[in-house]
């Protein structure tokens, strides 16, 4: 299903395009828009641009580690885009050549996407970041130490305070995780931002 999902909204985007819209905008319905008034997506000034996260879990060796990636839970192309129609190609060329039982969930969304980026450098919408299980379990606490490492990434590269993030809902499974995310949200939107 994720790669279903990741494809259809390319798909989407494409077709908005095709009609008279200058610029399509996609967010997952799991992304949590906290600080509309910082939302400003008029800076984007090429044709394409991802969502930025700064994902915060354990190490193989259970220390904290930042991991700077691409996601498209966020994306913005306009009608001049390159980019979409290559995506599109090379994500229908992807899925025709994996075999189903074993391509990653997320092979040809941020993985393909961090990968090209390398090589590309994507423009980056900054105000929509992705929140990894334990930056969300912080921001229910309203303070620790992913949260912390998170604050301390963000400042080191210079990335901006995030105005929305993906809340990566299909990582939730137990009632315990929902009421997670359910109290990281309520914080998010009381407070406008990161506590």
């Amino acid at each position: 299903m994720p790669i279903q999902a990741d494809l259809a909204r390319l798909y989407l985007l494409r077709d908005r395009l095709a009609e008279d819209y200058e610029t399509a905008v996609w967010l997952d319905a799991d992304t949590l828009v906290f600080a509309p008034e910082r939302l400003d997506l008029s800076e984007v000034g090429g044709d394409a641009a991802f969502g930025r996260e700064i994902w915060v879990d354990l190490n193989p060796k259970g220390k904290l580690k930042a991991w700077r990636n691409t996601h498209n839970a966020a994306c913005l192309f306009r009608r001049a885009s390159t980019a979409l129609p290559f995506l599109i190609e090379t994500t229908e060329q992807i899925i025709a050549r994996a075999e189903p039982d074993k391509i990653a969930p997320q092979m040809v969304g941020p993985k393909l996407l961090s990968a090209l980026d390398t090589i590309c450098g994507f423009e980056k919408l900054h105000a929509v970041q992705a929140f990894s299980p334990r930056i969300l379990q912080d921001i229910a606490n309203g303070r620790g130490p992913a949260l912390e490492h998170l604050k301390s990434e963000m400042k080191r590269t210079g990335a901006p305070e995030p105005a929305a993030a993906n809340l990566c809902a299909s990582l939730v499974g137990t009632d315990r995780q929902k009421d997670v995310l359910e109290s990281a949200m309520k914080r998010l939107i009381a407070e406008g931002g990161l506590p």
